[in-house]
């Protein structure tokens, strides 16, 4: 039970970081790593990347997608009111698209589409055609919860019961997890074919779904996530289990994994983080192979006061590049500091990582990257406080990564 809980808050910070929820945490300082000077492989210098241009833009915006070489997709959220923007690189002019109003919006999994809950039903917003459509209504959902002890939210909706988002890895797939099942109040999920708004798989009532963590594998075309079952005999029953398509009435539990942080565009390997969250880890599928490709237990300068581990690992759009977050705390203090890494994948191997450098604009918190297509460039969002007790502050760098140097 333990370890599934801190398998769910750490899925949480990867979305906290590099997606569209916010969350915070008011009780922890996070402070800038102004002591963090390594440069892993400097000497392999296959690849550079340099800050080409400070945007200058005075709104919270999130960053989507790359819409071409001078234009991006952004997302700004004001309760239930999300207003889509494109943004120009050149000139850093927001340019208003759309406004949705939804209690929902996901963009987990694909982020060329948006998905949200809206009037009792479930749609897409494809971010590049800029259209919308209705997938799926939310009754079969409504009556479970219904006859669960769930008690609706004062307007009477259920948007506290349900999490929803697309399938990563496919753009066929969205999942809907429902809080409230009539199960003794467990917990199950729904994956929803798109074009036909059917449901193809339903899962049976869980403990605990974790819903921020639905892939796709295109290699053995099956959807994975991550569920805690319960406690059987005094031992908790959970893992990451896997989904086959073509039987997924009967899931299977992969055995050397309890966490999934990316996977490749294949579906061959996925990424994940060890127990203790200090080391890199990657699962060959076809050899059924887990190799550990860097850890932090050996990192110079660590005190014995102090530890290490990895809040979120990514790969780029082309599967070419892997970046991290890497945070430092105190034991027995709430403070603690966070650094953004890059690095190139080489086999089982991460080979060049660099430091993102940051400027000293007050207490950052952390950073978040949207690579274009072919992983010419990337958008580097990077949070910082002002000391105050207001919200965080934000810059917007554009950064250009050289290759085959």
């Amino acid at each position: 039970m333990l370890k599934f809980k801190k398998a769910v808050i750490l899925g949480l910070s990867i979305i906290c970081a590099f997606g569209l929820i916010g969350c915070g945490d008011k009780s922890k300082e996070i402070i800038l790593s102004n002591d963090s000077k390594r440069e892993l492989n400097a000497a392999n210098n296959e690849y550079e990347f340099n800050k080409v241009k400070e945007l200058s833009i005075d709104k919270n915006i999130e960053p989507l997608i790359w819409k071409d070489d001078n234009d991006f997709i952004a997302i700004d959220n004001v309760g239930t009111q999300y207003d889509i923007y494109n943004v120009n690189v050149n000139t850093s002019k927001l340019t208003l698209i759309n406004t949705i109003n939804g209690q929902h919006i996901s963009q987990w999994g694909d982020r060329d589409k948006l998905v949200y809950m809206q009037d009792g039903k479930f749609g897409i917003y494809d971010l590049k055609t800029n259209t919308s459509k209705v997938i799926y209504g939310l009754e079969d959902i409504e009556k479970e919860i219904n006859e669960s002890n769930y008690v609706p939210n004062k307007d009477n909706s259920y948007s506290s019961a349900v999490s929803l988002g697309l399938v990563k890895g496919s753009d066929k797939y969205m999942y809907i997890v429902d809080k409230y099942s009539n199960d003794k109040n467990g917990t199950l999920f729904r994956i929803i074919d798109l074009e036909t708004g059917k449901v193809i798989v339903k899962s049976t009532p869980a403990a605990e779904i974790n819903p921020y963590m639905f892939f796709y594998s295109k290699y053995n075309n099956s959807i994975y996530t991550q569920i805690f079952w319960g406690i059987k005999d005094g031992v908790a029953v959970s893992g990451i289990y896997q989904y086959k398509l073509e039987k997924p009435q009967v899931p299977s539990k992969v055995e050397k994994l309890n966490f999934i942080t990316d996977m490749t565009k294949d579906g061959k390997i996925i990424y994940t983080v060890n127990s203790t969250e200090n080391g890199i880890l990657r699962y060959d599928m076809q050899n059924d192979k887990l190799t550990e490709v860097t850890n932090l237990r050996d990192r110079d300068g660590l005190s014995n006061t102090e530890s290490l581990r990895y809040p979120t690992v990514n790969l780029s759009s082309t599967d070419n590049f892997i970046y991290y977050g890497e945070e430092k705390s105190s034991i027995g203090s709430n403070k603690s500091s966070r650094s953004t890494y890059i690095g190139y994948v080489n086999g089982d191997k991460i080979s060049g990582v660099r430091r993102i450098p940051i400027e000293e604009l007050g207490t950052p918190a952390f950073g978040n990257i949207v690579f274009d297509a072919k992983d010419n460039r990337f958008i580097f969002k990077y949070y910082y406080s002002d000391g105050s007790n207001g919200p965080l502050k934000y810059k917007y760098y554009i950064y250009e990564i050289k290759k085959g140097l």
